[in-house]
């Protein structure tokens, strides 16, 4: 498809032609219009040829290999930092440095400053975050801007010197400054108005501090910030972050429903921005990549004010990031949408936040972000994007990019990594939930003579010569009479023993390990009931 930002309008001078006699100048023109129809086919001739190079280029840069896209906030490199970070150099050795040579191919650093309008980069529309009061006395950009640079520059030099795709992010409505007064830019003090409550009379959904889409400022400060830094810095693109935090309107915020025209005005935004994209990298001979990190139901985002199909349809878009601190639908969905309108998908691994503490952990090993990468892989996405994981000599970072690597290595599948409970704060969202929803935090009881199933999604294949082999765990919350449960597997029944305090395990036959869905039933076959806290399956190095 080609696109119809660059398209020209050729404006012709006025010319002054006597009325007294029109036939003296009947030639001239003829000759006046032979040659302006000949300079306006050549420009049009231009204008196409201009427009075919450019949506090559945008096509090279939307399907360009990325293994594994590494997301830092430089939160805890630029902001907070443990000591203070004087140079460049440790800036980079905190989150950086290691990534070189692992298969990150791409890099989006986000300089929200936790709170929409404020940022840790050089910036004239927006505010700079250069306090040094509480846990923020080793901020890097006051002494980084005295050296005339910052945090975005440096990681842009970085990524040149070691051929890294660089995108900037920008947090939509970014929110951490509802619990943290010192986060609070001027825009917003200024501005009570353009906010969806205070802290003494907040939102139904959302937090207090969001800002409001529906106020025109609001729209403008956005469009300005990124086409400063569109205009200022070497980027390959710009990453939209609507999953921080996910509330753009007041009127849902307070529970109404939004209209179209509310839709309308978050499109108009997105279409200024993908324009002043293309006109800045029309200038610079590459395509500036527009990249939408979302929550994963185009339902529940049209709630929010986010008209992704339409974004879609208008070709406004470059990549799709679906996923976050909570999954509505298998990756299948977000692919689909993607195939439908020729996007690429790229899984968003968040870290877990299941409050649980051996639920946590679990969630957030390696042997998790393993399976969820690999189930993401046979899902059919184009890339994996990790979001707040930040160790970069991590092992995972030489292994999550490559389904073939992956393969060979022992994981842990889960019913449900993230939980669906955190969607609700944002808005009604029940009814775009097609994922189970069972971790510690939100357990499951299967009464007496009951039974329940659950679909989990699996991405390996150990048909074949493997060292692997797999078991199911089950971890219920007590031990008395657990054992009277039934587990079956695909529909059949499996032998179970226990194993620690609530856990139990059953062996299963590798040869039904395939990628895809599978069932796991538990069926209550006991006098009491039986209060289920977390189902996963191993897949394990073989004894």
């Amino acid at each position: 498809m080609l696109s119809n930002h660059h398209s020209r309008l050729t404006q012709l001078p006025p010319h002054s032609l006597s009325r007294k006699n029109p036939r003296q100048y009947s030639g001239i023109l003829r000759g006046i219009t032979g040659a302006l129809l000949i300079l306006l086919a050549v420009d049009v001739v231009a204008a196409d040829s201009s427009r075919v190079d450019y949506e090559e280029l945008r096509e090279e840069a939307q399907f360009r290999t990325r293994r594994l896209v590494f997301n830092s906030d430089s939160g805890s490199s630029a902001r907070v930092p443990p000591a203070p970070t004087l140079t460049p150099q440790a800036f980079l050795d905190r989150r950086l440095s290691p990534l070189a040579g692992t298969q990150v191919d791409t890099i989006v650093l986000d300089t929200t400053a936790g709170s929409f309008g404020s940022f840790g980069h050089r910036t004239k529309v927006a505010e700079m975050f250069t306090s040094r009061e509480g846990r923020y006395r080793y901020n890097v950009l006051p002494d980084f801007l005295l050296q005339n640079t910052d945090p975005l520059q440096v990681t842009i030099e970085f990524c040149r010197r070691n051929n890294i795709e660089i995108l900037w992010g920008i947090r939509m409505n970014d929110t951490h400054d509802a619990s943290n007064s010192i986060l609070i830019p001027a825009f917003k003090r200024d501005h009570p108005d353009y906010l969806f409550g205070t802290p003494e009379h907040p939102p139904k959904y959302g937090r207090w501090s969001s800002v409001d889409f529906a106020q025109p400022a609001v729209r403008e400060l956005v469009y300005l910030t990124i086409a400063e830094v569109a205009d200022d810095y070497d980027i390959d693109g710009v990453e939209l972050d609507f999953w921080r935090h996910p509330a753009f309107f007041k009127r849902s915020a307070n529970g109404g429903t939004l209209r179209q025209e509310d839709l309308d005005l978050m499109t108009e935004l997105i279409r200024r921005v993908r324009a002043k994209l293309d006109e800045v990298g029309t200038r610079q001979g590459k395509n500036l990549l527009l990249t939408v990190k979302y929550p994963d139901s185009i339902g529940y985002c049209r709630t929010l004010g986010l008209d992704i199909k339409k974004w879609l349809a208008e070709d406004l878009i470059d990549v799709l990031v679906p996923g976050g601190y909570f999954q509505f639908n298998h990756w299948e969905e977000s692919v689909a949408l993607g195939k439908q309108y020729s996007v690429p998908v790229h899984a968003c691994l968040a870290e877990s936040r299941v409050s649980d503490p051996r639920g946590n952990k679990a969630r957030n090993s390696t042997e998790a972000l393993r399976a969820r990468a690999a189930a993401a892989w046979a899902s059919g996405v184009d890339s994996i994007e990790m979001f707040n994981h930040f160790d970069g000599r991590k092992p995972y970072w030489h292994e999550l990019g490559s389904p073939e690597i992956l393969r060979k290595l022992p994981k842990t599948y889960f019913i449900s990594v993230q939980g669906v409970g955190s969607s609700r704060s944002y808005a009604p969202s029940d009814a775009f939930i097609t994922l189970p929803g069972l971790t510690p935090d939100a357990p499951e009881t299967v009464q007496s003579g009951q039974s329940t199933s659950y679909d989990i999604f699996i991405g390996d294949d150990l048909r074949g010569p493997t060292p692997l082999n797999a078991r199911l765990r089950l971890q219920t919350s007590e031990t008395g009479r657990s054992t009277e449960a039934r587990l079956s597997w695909d529909g059949d029944e499996v032998a179970f023993k226990p194993d620690g305090p609530g856990d139990f395990v059953a062996g299963l036959n590798r040869h039904t390990i395939v990628p895809g869905h599978h069932r796991i039933g538990v069926e209550n076959g006991g006098s009491s009931d039986i209060e289920i806290e977390d189902i996963m399956i191993e897949i394990i190095l073989q004894p």
